[in-house]
């Protein structure tokens, strides 16, 4: 009887120590803290970000966790360079660090700009010319191509962002994979679906809201239709100096999400669209919203993406704590594959 005891109580002991083994392995406690790193150009990043680390940092198996990128959205342009600051800060502090403690993963939030000035003119598809400022924040073809001073090329200052996160968590004993979440709504949903298109080598998994008119699509043409950037990745190379890797995209968990009474066309508009793209997109795919939407769900699947199209009934442009829950699930959904 005593060696059954003393068996039993032997077993248990060991079932505590494993427990404790597995959490160490999959969480590191540390402070949850908010940093503000500073641009730093030599590193080729012109504007601050934000770094948000939780209380309890999850890791794989291999002892690396995953850095959760959202790029910013300021609702409207501005010069004052607070004010896209602010509304980065004031994002990391809620939903950023929402995610991060509930997932357990570090995020960054970049501080870039969306200026006012300089302003520009162009033609629209109504015939009439209309004054726009650069929409920075949703990685248009002009931001792409733009060579003002410190706006050239935000898809590399994030590249470099991402790169300086890392290596300061690093110092901090916390080992970032070497691809990242990223997640975004609207303006920052475009940048997030457009960044993993250029940069799918970069991208672990994403999920892009609120995106319902139009954006870019995993192809280079469609029955013979020619789509160029942002309608969908002909000219790539011409672009960003490199061919689109589909390969490397259709390994990428998507989660594509928007509401079914959501009525923020981006199409018309030439701030997001050249004229000649939106009429091709209007001609071709159609003027209902839902039915872009479709066909652009359809066009993900031609090529094999691993892309999930979810519409939220009764739903307009808004991300409600549903959309927010399931992005959550799905990101963790991701993150229990990596432990697989």
């Amino acid at each position: 009887m005593m060696k059954s005891k003393i068996l039993i109580y032997g077993i248990l002991v060991l079932a505590i120590i494993g427990i404790i083994v597995f959490v160490s392995i999959y969480l590191q406690p540390t402070e949850p803290t908010l940093l503000k790193i500073e641009a730093n150009p030599t590193k080729g990043f012109y504007w601050p970000y934000y770094l948000y680390i939780p209380g309890r940092v999850w890791t794989e198996a291999d002892g690396k966790t995953y850095l959760l990128v959202e790029p910013n959205n300021s609702p409207e342009p501005s010069d004052d360079q607070s004010v896209h600051d602010e509304w980065a800060r004031k994002r990391i502090e809620s939903i950023g660090a929402e995610m991060a403690e509930d997932l357990g993963v570090t995020v960054l939030i970049p501080t870039f700009p969306r200026p006012k000035t300089p302003e520009f003119s162009a033609i629209g598809i109504d015939n009439e010319t209309w004054t726009y400022s650069l929409v920075t924040q949703a990685l248009t073809r002009d931001t792409l191509l733009t060579e003002i001073d410190g706006l050239e090329r935000l898809d590399l200052q994030l590249i470099a962002m991402i790169d300086d996160a890392r290596e300061r968590l690093s110092q901090k004993r916390i080992n970032i994979a070497d691809k990242v979440f990223m997640m975004g709504f609207s303006t920052s949903g475009y940048f997030t679906n457009r960044f993993t298109l250029l940069h799918p080598e970069r991208v672990r998994a994403a999920a892009a809201g609120g995106t319902v008119g139009w954006d870019a699509v995993p192809l280079k043409e469609w029955n013979g239709i020619k789509l160029r950037y942002p309608v969908g990745m002909r000219d790539s190379e011409s672009l960003v100096g490199k061919e689109f890797d589909l390969e490397t995209f259709r390994t990428i968990p998507l989660y594509i999400y928007a509401g079914d009474q959501d009525t923020n066309d981006s199409v018309p508009h030439v701030d997001m669209y050249e004229a000649e793209d939106a009429r091709l997109i209007l001609q071709n795919f159609g003027e209902s919203i839902i039915g872009r939407w479709q066909f652009r769900k359809k066009m993900y699947g031609s090529v094999g993406s691993k892309a999930r199209f979810v519409l939220y009934p009764g739903v307009g442009h808004e991300m409600t704590d549903e959309m927010l829950s399931d992005v959550k699930a799905f990101f963790s959904e991701q993150m229990a594959r990596s432990s697989e």
